[in-house]
C-alpha cells in the first residue's frame, strides 16, 4: 500500500515539473519582452523551479523515511517473534529428549 504513495508521489513530481518546463517555454514563445528581459525571466523562473523541486524532493524523502522507519519497525517485531518461537521450539525439544 505504502508503495503506490510512493509512486503516486513520483508520478506527480514528473507531471508538476513537465507543467512548469511546457508553460515556461509557451510564455517565452508569447512574451513581447527584450532578451535582457527574457533572461532576467528564466533566471527567477530557474530558482522559482529550484525552490519548488527542493520542497517536493524534501517531501519525497520524509516519506521515504518514515515508509522505511515503519518497515523496520514490521521488521524487526518479525525477528522477535521468530526468536521468541525459536525459544520455544528449543524447550519443548528439551522437554522431549
Amino acid at each position: 500500500m505504502a508503495e503506490n504513495g510512493n509512486s503516486n508521489v513520483g508520478g506527480v513530481l514528473v507531471a508538476f515539473m513537465a507543467g512548469i518546463v511546457v508553460g515556461a517555454g509557451v510564455a517565452l514563445l508569447y512574451a513581447p519582452q527584450s532578451g535582457k528581459e527574457t533572461r532576467k525571466l528564466l533566471a527567477k523562473k530557474a530558482e522559482e523551479f529550484k525552490d519548488d523541486a527542493e520542497e517536493i524532493m524534501d517531501d519525497v524523502l520524509d516519506k521515504g523515511k518514515k515508509v522505511l522507519k515503519e518497515k523496520k519497525e514490521q521488521f524487526d517485531a518479525a525477528i522477535e517473534a521468530g526468536k521468541e518461537t525459536m525459544a520455544d521450539a528449543r524447550k519443548k525439544l528439551k522437554e522431549a529428549l
